[in-house]
């Protein structure tokens, strides 16, 4: 009996169960059982012990559009690409004074500006006469100082720290105030018109480190009524 079962187990082995070991060499793979003794030790003469199918998983991606996988990362992207984009949205909001004006019927001013009809006389004097109508842009006074100033008899008018030149030269002058250093009682940007007293007026943001103008300049030095102008503080 005890003959019979040894030779029906040397017929047919059980499959032992098999440990794979990596030898350290790519594509080669060595096994043994999982008792630590070789199958030519243990009595399975001619045993075959053939390893299954070993498939490689590729490392998983993350795709590009998908969402981190904590909040504070999130939170994190977002204000980065705001602090990184601030500086771009402050330089594109320029201040440029409006090209012209009306007067007729008492007039309108566009949103964001004050219409001052009737500024200080002593600090802006206009030699008139009135004319109602529509008024071409002729140039910038820079004010430290809030906005009733307008109506001060000795506005604090600043001189432009480039371009205050008594005989420009042709073609135009461009005049640059710096105002980087801030004023603590702010800065108010006039526009002025050809043939009225009227102003539009408008608080500069702290924000804001410069304003200039460049103004049409003839033959003779001196600035013209007529020609093109620009006006931008930013």
């Amino acid at each position: 009996m005890g003959a019979e079962f040894t030779s029906r187990q040397c017929r047919d082995p059980p499959r032992p169960h098999l440990l794979f070991l990596d030898t350290g060499k790519r594509g080669e793979l060595r096994s043994r059982p999982d008792n630590g003794v070789a199958p030519e030790s243990a009595g399975w003469v001619g045993a075959e012990f053939s390893p299954p199918p070993i498939t490689l998983a590729a490392p998983r991606r993350r795709a590009l559009n998908a969402a981190p996988a904590h909040g504070g990362d999130a939170l994190r992207s977002l204000f980065f690409i705001a602090f990184a984009m601030a500086p771009a949205m402050a330089s594109a909001a320029d201040i440029a004074c409006p090209t012209s004006l009306t007067t007729l019927g008492g007039g309108a001013a566009p949103p964001g500006w004050t219409l001052v009809p009737r500024p200080s006389p002593t600090g802006f004097p206009f030699a008139g006469p009135e004319r109602p109508g529509r008024h071409a842009l002729s140039g910038i006074s820079v004010l430290d100082g809030p906005p009733e100033d307008v109506m001060s008899e000795a506005p604090a008018t600043l001189v432009p720290d480039e371009g205050a030149s008594d005989r420009p030269a042709p073609p135009r002058l461009t005049q640059r105030w710096n105002l980087s250093a801030g004023s603590e009682r702010g800065f108010l940007l006039v526009c002025h018109y050809s043939g009225t007293a009227a102003v539009l007026t408008r608080a500069l943001p702290r924000n804001v480190r410069e304003c200039r103008q460049t103004l049409p300049v003839d033959a003779r030095g001196r600035i013209t009524d007529t020609g093109e102008r620009s006006t931008r503080c930013r």
